[in-house]
């Protein structure tokens, strides 16, 4: 999330990965994190919190690139 904060407040133009497969969390929910909790019932609910996090991040590039005040 930093490296979207810093794209937002005017910093360089590299925000945080866009793809949930890039991100240190990404990484990891592919390869240890389902190798040890792909029977945990909440695993599945937190793949689906960080691909909308991730959705949440690329509407708001989206929204900065178009010149749109993004609120917080």
């Amino acid at each position: 999330l930093g490296g979207l904060e810093a794209f937002l407040a005017g910093g360089p133009n590299a925000a945080a990965p866009l793809d949930d497969h890039d991100c240190h969390f990404g990484r990891w929910q592919h390869t240890v994190g389902r190798s040890r909790h792909a029977l945990d019932p909440a695993f599945p609910a937190a793949i689906s919190l960080h691909e909308r996090m991730h959705l949440a991040g690329r509407e708001l590039i989206a929204r900065h690139l178009a010149g749109q005040a993004c609120e917080a």
